[in-house]
């Protein structure tokens, strides 16, 4: 049986802020091609740290 899916705010929760920003930049490094050096770099660092725990790198876009 699947467990149902529980949303819930992310103020109190230092591990579900941490999984947001996450999703944040994973889709954003997916779906928008930075023009700025600095933000390109930003990104790139960025998704350094976030790569080593992505288990799937697709982006579902309705």
């Amino acid at each position: 049986m699947a467990t149902p899916i529980h949303f819930t705010s992310s103020r109190t929760s230092a591990g579900l802020q941490a999984a947001d920003l996450a999703a944040y930049f994973h889709h954003r490094r997916c779906t928008k091609e930075e023009h700025h050096p600095a933000a390109r770099a930003t990104m790139a660092r960025l998704a350094q740290e976030v790569s080593p725990a992505t288990v799937h790198d697709w982006v579902w876009l309705p």
